[in-house]
C-alpha cells in the first residue's frame, strides 16, 4: 500500500512538470530588493530597475524611496520577475535608467533575494579632467612649458585630461574653458555666451567665435525657456566643421503656432514645444547637439509616468529621439540637426477589452474564476487599475502593466457565500451573470421526487388504477380471505380423518 501511495505522488509529481511544460498554470515569478547607488550615492526616488533574461525585460520597478527599491516584505511592492518552462536557473541581469549593472542572480520560481545594484547616473557627461594650465605667454619668444595632464574623469568612460597647449608668440587659440568633450574626446569645448533677446520673436541667443571642427559649444540656457510645465536649462552642440561665427537662437512655441507650422504632435501628449534656429552654419553640419531638461510630473496626462516622457523632434514627421530620464524629472536627450522640438509624454491606452465566467453556477462557499483581457493600444507601457464589479459594486482591484501594442490575461476569484443571482463584470465589460445555489436544495428536491415516485408506484400496486386489484374495507385484499380460508378447510379435514 506504501509503495502504491509513494509511485501514485511520484506520477502526480511528473504530470505537474509536464503540465508546466505543455502551457499549464505559470510559474510563480522571483521577487528582488536591495540597496540601489547612483555613482556610489544613495539613488533619487523615481529610479528604474528593470530587469532581463535572454535579453528579454522580464520586469522593471519604480523607485519610491531613496537609496533603495523593493522590499522583503509579502505586503510590499518589489521588483518581480517573470520566467518561462525550463528557466530555473537563468542568468537575471538588470539595467537601472536604462545602464547595465555587474550584479546578476540565478532566477528561482517564488525566490525572494536580496540583490545590491551600483548604477552610473545615465545621461552625464564622463567627468572633465582638470584643463591643463596654459603655458607662459609667448611674447618673449620662448616656447611656454606644457600644461600639467588633468586628473581623469570619475565617471566610467571619462577621460584624460588634455594636456595644456605648448606656449608660443599666440598662445592657445580656443576659448577659455576648452576641456575635453563629454563624448571622453580630445576635442576642445566652448563656453557659448548665452543672452535673452528683449525683443523680436526668439527668447535666447547662443553665440561663440571661432569653432573647430568636432568642438562642442556648451550653453548654460538657466531658466530663460522655463514654464510651470518644463524647461530646457542646457543644450550642447558638436559640429563636424569650423564655424567662424557660431550663433543659434532658440524660442518656445505656443501649440496653436506649431500645429499651424509643422502639425501637432502624434502619439503623444506635447508638454511644451521649442524652435532652435542655427546662424552661420547649418544644421545639417551639427554632428551632435545634447539637451538637458526637466517636467514637471503634475503636467502629466493622466496614465503617463515621467519613463513615458521623451524629446521629439520634427523632421518629415514627428520622431523621438534617444532619450534618458535621470530620476527627479530630469531628462537628457540627443538629437543630429535643429528645427523645432516638442517635449511630450507618450499616450497609453490601457483598458479592458472583453471578460468572461469561467462557470455560471457555482454553490455557496466556493470559488467563482472570471477573467479578462487587459490590452494597451496606446504607445507607451502604461498601467490601470482594472476593478471586478459584482452588481455594480467595485469588490475587488487589481494594478495591471501592459506594453505597447500587447495584451494581459487577468483572472479574479471572488468567493461567495449567499445563495442567489448575481452579474458580474470587469471595468466596463460584462462577463455575465453567475447563479450560486446550493447543492443540498438541489439534492432534497431530487429525494422529495424520488420519494413521490415510490408512494405513487406503491398505491398503483396496492389498488390504484391500472391492473391492480381494488381493496376491501380496512385494506384486506380478497385474495389473502381466501388463502386463510382454504388453510382452515385443510387443518379442519385433517383434524376430522384424525378422530376417526
Amino acid at each position: 500500500m506504501l509503495a502504491l501511495l509513494v509511485a501514485s505522488a511520484a506520477v502526480a509529481g511528473t504530470a505537474g512538470v509536464a503540465a508546466q511544460d505543455d502551457g499549464g498554470p505559470p510559474a510563480p515569478p522571483a521577487a528582488y530588493y536591495g540597496d540601489l547607488t547612483l555613482d556610489g550615492d544613495p539613488a533619487p526616488a523615481g529610479v528604474e530597475v528593470t530587469a532581463y533574461i535572454d535579453g528579454e525585460e522580464r520586469g522593471s520597478y519604480l523607485t519610491a524611496e531613496e537609496g533603495s527599491y523593493g522590499s522583503s516584505s509579502a505586503l510590499e511592492e518589489s521588483l518581480t520577475v517573470r520566467g518561462e518552462p525550463g528557466e530555473e536557473g537563468a542568468t537575471v541581469e538588470f539595467t537601472v535608467n536604462g545602464q547595465p549593472v555587474d550584479a546578476t542572480v540565478e532566477w528561482e520560481s517564488g525566490a525572494v533575494e536580496n540583490v545590491d545594484l551600483a548604477a552610473s547616473a545615465s545621461g552625464d557627461p564622463p567627468g572633465d579632467g582638470g584643463d591643463g594650465s596654459d603655458g607662459s605667454d609667448g611674447s618673449d619668444g620662448s616656447d611656454g612649458s606644457d600644461g600639467s595632464d588633468g586628473s581623469d574623469g570619475a565617471a566610467p568612460g571619462g577621460s584624460d585630461g588634455s594636456d595644456g597647449s605648448d606656449g608660443g608668440s599666440t598662445g592657445g587659440t580656443q576659448a577659455a574653458g576648452s576641456g575635453p568633450s563629454p563624448s571622453g574626446s580630445t576635442a576642445q569645448t566652448v563656453d557659448g555666451t548665452v543672452e535673452s533677446v528683449d525683443s523680436g520673436e526668439w527668447a535666447v541667443s547662443v553665440s561663440a567665435d571661432s569653432v573647430d571642427a568636432d568642438a562642442t559649444v556648451e550653453a548654460d540656457l538657466g531658466d530663460a525657456l522655463a514654464t510651470d510645465a518644463a524647461s530646457v536649462e542646457g543644450v550642447d552642440v558638436t559640429v563636424d566643421e569650423d564655424v567662424a561665427e557660431f550663433g543659434l537662437s532658440v524660442r518656445q512655441l505656443g501649440s496653436g503656432e506649431a500645429a499651424d507650422r509643422v502639425g501637432e504632435l502624434g502619439g503623444a501628449t506635447p508638454v511644451s514645444y521649442l524652435e532652435f534656429e542655427p546662424d552661420g552654419f547649418e544644421s545639417a553640419s551639427v554632428a551632435e547637439s545634447e539637451f538637458s531638461f526637466t517636467v514637471d510630473e503634475s503636467a502629466l496626462p493622466d496614465g503617463a509616468s515621467p519613463e513615458h516622457v521623451s524629446l521629439y523632434r520634427f523632421d518629415d514627421g514627428w520622431n523621438p529621439v534617444p532619450t534618458a530620464y535621470n530620476g527627479d524629472g530630469e531628462y537628457v536627450a540627443t538629437a543630429e540637426g535643429f528645427s523645432v522640438f516638442a517635449v511630450g509624454a507618450a499616450e497609453s491606452g490601457v483598458g479592458v477589452a472583453a471578460a468572461s465566467l469561467e462557470s455560471d453556477t457555482i454553490a455557496p462557499g466556493e470559488l467563482a474564476a472570471v477573467s479578462a483581457t487587459v490590452e494597451n493600444t496606446g504607445d507607451a507601457e502604461g498601467t490601470a487599475a482594472v476593478t471586478l464589479r459584482v452588481d455594480g459594486e467595485t469588490v475587488d482591484e487589481r494594478e495591471v502593466t501592459v506594453g505597447p501594442d500587447e495584451s494581459r490575461e487577468v483572472t479574479f476569484t471572488p468567493r461567495f457565500d449567499e445563495t442567489g443571482d448575481y452579474s458580474i463584470a470587469v471595468g466596463d465589460e460584462t462577463a455575465g451573470d453567475l447563479t450560486v445555489e446550493s447543492t443540498e436544495s438541489s439534492s432534497a428536491e431530487g429525494d422529495e421526487s424520488e420519494e413521490s415516485d415510490e408512494s405513487g408506484a406503491e398505491t398503483a400496486d396496492a389498488g390504484g388504477s391500472g391492473d391492480g386489484v381494488a381493496a376491501e374495507a380496512f385494506g384486506i385484499d380478497p385474495l389473502a380471505i381466501g388463502g386463510v380460508l382454504a388453510l382452515a378447510l385443510v387443518v379442519g379435514g385433517a383434524l376430522a380423518l384424525r378422530r376417526r
